[in-house]
């Protein structure tokens, strides 16, 4: 499979980069090799290089002469077969960072591709990557400093990897500006590379830039004990994982992406953890060491981990923006409760994601009543929103021992305690949260205003998901004996009663609406756009057994016009009363 000159012993082209290698900053500990399994002697020679590292050795190709290779005997040098980029990824997910990394298999390209792509980041801050066996070159270098990279001579069977390798370099030559030919990980790549040499027939990289890995909620314990043993902290609680029925029922009017079936949700594995030494930015972000923690993500669940403010690296990798990397974070002594958020202003955020949480503070306070609410604000004043101190007030959470992170702070606490969300949209929702629910409106102050036995939740112009008819429609239920508000004329204890003793919840789907979560005894009505494909409001439904029914309008941007989900689920969008008079007024009645 390599070329002619790149058909060179491993060990010959390690020893070509010797001068790479012995420039490192950093003491290498850890050593991972990407290998065919009959390579088995580069193993040796890097132990030898290095005797006082661990090294780690992933057969990518077994087959051939590889079959008669035993598992080596030397005790600093670990044999695993790894034959997929996944599997490379899950067993360096459990083992020390590596401050070198050498990929000489003879995987097809795809596959070193995707060892740059992802391995490439578990690499400590100064270390190098080795690529060897990458075709026949010529010779093409590119520092910080360098111009236009010269374009090398490859084989065709390497040339994308070749095209990849010389991006970064064009990209990193040119001030760390992004260039047409690469994409999202490999503008990282390039921004993390100080310097990238090649030469017949290997490339090496140095790194310059630190990244975190990004933790799933059900890899977490495995990976932190595998890393760190004890010393990460412990879980404290583990609920085991449930399925769970939708008490709602769900009709839908007109053509929308929320059918009305029923819908058994698959509940996770909840627990609450308790970990040393945690760094907390503001907005929801918890790193301990090299790990970004499962607690700091909206949607521990989704497909890609995502953060607004953290800079994506790639699938499984992450950082800091700079200036959340102060010399030194301020320190805080004692125990925290994490009730924070990513959208700490956000009426919607609060009541699904923070209330979703509120779960670990009931258990973990008793055992420890010294432990302490940490959250961010969304100024520099520290200001929390009267909704929340309303909401925090009728749950017994003590905000005058509250921690309130400023959005340019930074604190570095003794033990941060955070649990697995009840409450995590589009996937699920634990029926016991309702306790929660029920506790807040027990909690709360008793009405002064007069009940409406009928509702209606309106939106004004200038927000997300502006209905254009809004003023018809306001019409129309208030002629039908409605009450139309807008939430944002009254403080939440108004607005918590005058769900709490609704019969019919009426109104336009967003986190107006969220406030059903105090109302299981109404029928709720919700009109939206056909892009709105959120489902807090089902997932209430789901939980309280509420009869619900979507009426469906035309959202302004359909992903079919090529728009993304999150636009046309924002979008404005036009309701049809003719189409939907009939239904309505059937459900009204």
């Amino acid at each position: 499979m390599y070329s002619e000159d790149a058909a060179q012993p491993s060990s010959l082209l390690l020893r070509r980069h010797e001068p790479e290698l012995a420039a490192l900053s950093v003491d290498v500990t850890t050593v991972v090799i990407i290998a065919d399994s009959d390579q088995i002697q580069l193993g040796h020679a890097l132990a030898t290089r290095y005797p006082e590292a661990q090294v780690h050795f992933l057969a990518a190709v077994v087959g051939g002469a590889g079959t008669a290779v035993n598992p080596p005997t030397h005790p600093r040098l670990h044999y695993r077969i790894a034959t997929s980029v996944n599997q490379r990824i899950s067993y360096l997910m459990t083992v020390p960072r590596p401050q070198v990394m050498v990929d000489a298999s003879s995987a097809d390209v795809r596959q070193r591709l995707g060892n740059l792509r992802h391995l490439y980041f578990f690499l400590e801050k100064g270390g190098c990557y080795l690529a060897l066996h990458i075709g026949k070159t010529g010779v093409a270098q590119a520092t910080a400093t360098d111009g236009i990279v010269e374009e090398p001579e490859h084989t065709t069977e390497h040339q994308d990897l070749i095209s990849m390798l010389t991006a970064i370099a064009k990209t990193r030559s040119m001030a760390r500006q992004a260039t047409n030919s690469c994409g999202p990980v490999e503008r990282e790549l390039a921004e993390s590379t100080g310097r990238i040499v090649f030469d017949e027939a290997s490339a090496a990289l140095h790194k310059t830039i630190p990244h975190l890995l990004k933790l799933r909620e059900w890899e977490a314990d495995e990976v932190l004990n595998a890393r760190y043993g004890t010393s990460w902290g412990r879980t404290l609680i583990e609920r085991p994982a449930t399925t769970f029925v939708s008490r709602a029922t769900v009709t839908s009017h007109g053509d929308g992406p929320i059918p009305g079936r029923p819908r058994t949700f698959e509940v996770p594995i909840r627990r609450v953890r308790e970990y040393e030494d945690v760094i907390c930015p503001s907005f929801q972000i918890a790193v301990h060491r090299d790990l970004v923690l499962p607690d700091s993500w909206r949607h521990p669940h989704a497909r890609v981990l995502g953060h607004r403010h953290l800079i994506y690296s790639s699938a499984r990798f992450a950082r800091l923006k700079p200036r959340y990397t102060p010399p030194e974070p301020r320190r805080l002594e004692g125990s925290f409760y994490l009730l924070d958020t990513e959208h700490p202003a956000h009426f919607g955020h609060i009541t699904t994601e923070v209330l979703s949480r509120v779960w670990g503070w009931r258990h973990h306070v008793v055992a420890d009543p010294t432990l302490r609410p940490l959250l961010s604000s969304h100024g520099p004043d520290r200001a929390v929103p009267k909704f929340q101190l309303a909401i925090f007030r009728a749950l017994g959470i003590p905000l005058d021992d509250a921690v309130v992170i400023h959005p340019r702070d930074v604190i570095r606490v003794e033990r941060l305690v955070a649990a697995t969300p009840q409450f995590e949209n589009p996937y699920y929702v634990d029926p016991d949260i309702q306790a929660v629910w029920r506790e807040l409106l027990a909690g709360l102050p008793q009405p002064q205003t007069p009940a409406h036995a009928r509702i209606f939740v309106s939106r004004r112009p200038g927000s997300k998901r502006f209905c254009y008819e809004t003023k018809r429609v306001e019409s129309f239920f208030t002629r039908r004996g409605f009450h139309v508000f807008y939430p944002e004329d009254l403080n939440f204890v108004e607005q918590a009663h005058l769900f709490a003793r609704a019969e019919i919840v009426a109104g336009f789907g967003g986190s107006g609406m969220f406030t059903m979560l105090l109302a299981p005894q109404a029928r709720i009505v919700i009109l939206t756009g056909n892009g709105y494909n959120a489902e807090n409001e089902h997932l209430i439904a789901a939980v309280n057994g509420n009869r619900l029914d979507y009426f469906w309008g035309r959202s302004d941007l359909q992903t079919s016009d090529g728009f993304t989900q999150l636009e046309s689920a924002r979008s404005n969008f036009h309701f049809d009363l003719r189409q939907h008079r009939r239904s309505l007024e059937r459900v009204l009645s």
